[in-house]
């Protein structure tokens, strides 16, 4: 897994290189750590798994029966993460030392289910949104939240991401009103997080259930409850992009960009595939199939061309050497 441009011949090279059937139920989320070594996994039967990208094998395996476990993030320690709790009503947010598998904090301050997490890359702040309609700001080195941002108005949960500097954070929730979806995207200057938000977005489409900054700092990805994803200018936030060439029905399947920002990938219900896009043209590149079921969750590595997809299994997905070579 050397340093490698991506390229669409690399890209329709890329095979199956390890699959994993540690699971009893399908993955809710996952996690790459900052160098990429490790990649952290949260499944609807309790448990966190945890592998070693170089190696290629699971180094270690935790549960928390009492309220499981979803929306999984590593912070900037290897052996720390963050998950939200899926059952019970405390609605908790665990900051969880892999090292002795001890919680080190429980933040509370949500008081219904915790719908997205997402760590600063640059500093110890992390945000949060829930079905309470709050967005809320918090730092691993402070017990309480820094700021709360209400969105009552909203149809729905609401979902949040950091830009890739750590600059500023964006949240987006949907309003439904005579059957007509809107969907309000917020962004906040983390140095000013305490003015609320200095720019808001207007877009009618499918309620966005996950969204994500490029690498690159110039787009922002939008996915939808339905075969729906938008690129976004993230300046101004107008359309680049609008990609159906997928199928979504069940709301479930995510997206995300690949580290140089040229490509976006995303899980597909027909044949259960995974399908890749081109950012500059909209077209479809490759489509990748493997999984038993529905591959909802996809995490890229930004340290080797490698891309970790799941449903109840994990599969990681490498170029095809051998199809790379020139022939003859």
């Amino acid at each position: 897994m050397e340093p490698l441009e991506l390229t669409h011949q690399v890209i329709q090279s890329m095979d199956i290189g390890k699959i994993f059937k540690d699971n009893h139920s399908d993955i809710n989320s996952m996690s790459f750590s900052d160098d990429c070594t490790l990649l952290i996994t949260a499944s609807d039967d309790d448990s966190v798994n945890i592998y070693n990208i170089i190696r290629g094998t699971r180094e270690k395996l935790l549960y928390n029966k009492d309220y499981g476990v979803e929306n999984i993030k590593f912070t900037h320690h290897p052996n720390a993460f963050l998950c939200s709790t899926k059952k019970g009503t405390e609605h908790l947010i665990k900051y969880w030392s892999s090292f002795d598998n001890r919680i080190i904090h429980n933040f509370k301050g949500h008081t219904d289910d915790i719908t997205a997490l997402d760590m600063s890359p640059k500093n110890d702040m992390f945000i949060s949104t829930a079905k309470d309609k709050q967005m809320i700001l918090w730092d691993l080195r402070q017990r309480k939240g820094l700021a709360r941002l209400e969105y009552r108005e909203s149809s729905g949960g609401g979902m949040c991401a950091f830009d890739p500097h750590g600059v500023i954070f964006a949240l987006v929730y949907p309003v439904v009103t005579q059957n007509i979806t809107k969907n309000y995207i917020k962004l906040v200057d983390c140095n000013n997080y305490l003015d609320g938000a200095f720019s808001t977005w207007e877009i009618e489409c499918p309620e966005i259930k996950g969204i994500q900054f490029s690498d690159d700092g110039k787009y922002l990805l939008a996915y939808t409850v339905e075969s729906t994803i938008l690129v976004l200018d993230a300046f101004d936030g107008s359309k680049k992009l609008v990609l159906r060439d997928f199928l979504n029905e069940n709301g479930k399947v995510m997206a995300c960009f690949s580290p140089d920002s040229k490509y976006i990938v995303t899980g597909c219900e027909r044949n259960n595939g995974i399908v890749m896009f081109d950012v500059n043209s909209g077209q479809k590149v490759h489509e990748m199939k493997g999984h038993p079921k529905t591959p909802t969750c996809l995490a890229w590595s930004r340290e080797h061309v490698l891309l970790a997809s799941a449903c109840q299994n994990l599969l990681f997905w490498v170029p095809d050497f051998n199809k790379l070579r020139p022939s003859g």
